[in-house]
């Protein structure tokens, strides 16, 4: 504030050059001089007022030398009076949006999308987050995509499955040893000659040839049947780990977006708490120095009032003794500092801040030191020969 008074007191002093107007005050006008001094650069403490009300109203100038030094000074008492109101202003402005602001900007709810959150939030975690979600739709629309392909495969095993049944029953059939019974050999009440006998032993060797025949054909063309449906199985299979190694790509990706999200949250409330507490210091520092600016700007208000009162004690006829006596009165409403008062709100407790993903996100980022161990003890384990 002190620059734009000395920008006035420079004005005024030069002002009253110019007019060519001087005040001597029974031999006091060098102190005089200095007392206007300090009133015109924002110095004057109550003792200096009290010695000017006392110069003021022991002068003897008259009202036409005074009249342009009263004039002078009460546009200073103005512009000092004017910028007490706004300095008063400025630091209530400023004490309203440090008390909240950067706490809002440290919780991350400082923009319209986010003031109504009531947890930290923050833009890379969003993106992370949102990163993650891309790559989870990819992996579920994959994996049911994958049922559909695995489908066919599993219905091929189905089909050999039983292929192999009829072979092992129909090729068994054939390969099984013969038993005991030789009752085709028996010669029967109805076997009346030999060639009766013959024929009937012919006739049931002709079914038997018939039967392991079709066995025989059944047994190869099982077989063969076996053979074509794995071929076609094993392409079928082939297709679809082929789409399964796509959808490990998916999977990985996720996996990366889940850490991302992991890390991103991590350092979040890291960051948050690093934030807050410089937020809350920086309050306590303003708050400090507004206290004491508070206290300086209602001393200088009163100060003010008293010097303004004093000017006004000045008419056409001089010096009204009874308007300045005034001046030095008690529990004046223009003495009155209570709309200088600044309120300092408490500063806003911290928010809950989320530094880990949910168990399932959690799951998904595996352990790095857990993952190194699991791929080296995978790469030590011998294949098999």
């Amino acid at each position: 504030m002190k620059p734009a008074i000395s920008i006035a007191a420079a004005c005024v002093i030069a002002s009253l050059a110019f007019r060519g107007d001087a005040v001597i005050l029974r031999g006091n006008s060098f102190i005089f001089d200095q007392l206007i001094g300090l009133t015109l650069v924002g110095d004057l403490n109550p003792v200096d007022v009290e010695r000017l009300q006392e110069l003021l109203l022991n002068g003897g100038g008259g009202p036409k030398k005074m009249g342009g030094m009263v004039t002078g000074l009460s546009a200073v008492v103005s512009n000092l009076t004017g910028q007490v109101n706004t300095s008063s202003a400025a630091d209530k402005a400023a004490v309203k949006d440090q008390s909240s602001k950067p706490f809002d900007t440290c919780a991350g709810s400082d923009t319209e999308e986010t003031k109504s959150s009531s947890k930290v939030v923050s833009g890379t975690v969003t993106a992370a987050k949102g990163e993650y979600d891309k790559e989870e739709k990819k992996v579920k629309a994959c994996a049911a995509k994958q049922a559909t392909v695995e489908q066919p495969a599993k219905d091929c095993e189905e089909v050999v499955k039983t292929l192999k049944g009829a072979a092992r029953t129909d090729c068994h059939e054939g390969t099984k040893e013969k038993d005991n019974d030789i009752s085709m050999c028996s010669i029967l009440k109805t076997h009346r000659t030999k060639t009766d006998w013959l024929e009937s032993v012919l006739e049931w060797f002709e079914k038997q040839d018939k039967k392991y025949t079709e066995i025989s054909t059944n047994c190869k063309a099982d077989k063969g049947n076996l053979t074509k449906e794995r071929k076609k199985c094993n392409e079928i299979k082939k297709n679809t780990e082929q789409k399964k190694d796509s959808c490990t790509v998916h999977e990985e990706k996720r996996e990366l977006a889940a850490c991302e999200v992991k890390t991103a949250m991590a350092s979040m409330c890291a960051k948050y708490d690093a934030c807050y507490k410089a937020a809350v210091s920086s309050y306590d520092v303003l708050v400090n120095v507004t206290k004491t600016r508070v206290t300086e700007r209602k001393l200088q208000w009163r100060m003010l009032k008293r010097l303004d009162c004093l000017v006004q004690a000045y008419d056409k006829k001089g010096i009204d003794k009874a308007k300045l006596d005034k001046c030095t009165g008690k529990g004046k409403d223009a003495l009155k500092t209570d709309f200088l008062t600044i309120d300092f709100p408490k500063v806003p407790g911290k928010k809950p801040c989320e530094s880990k993903p949910s168990p399932k996100m959690s799951k998904e980022c595996p352990d790095p030191t857990k993952k190194k161990k699991k791929e080296e003890a995978s790469e030590s384990t011998p294949s098999a020969l």
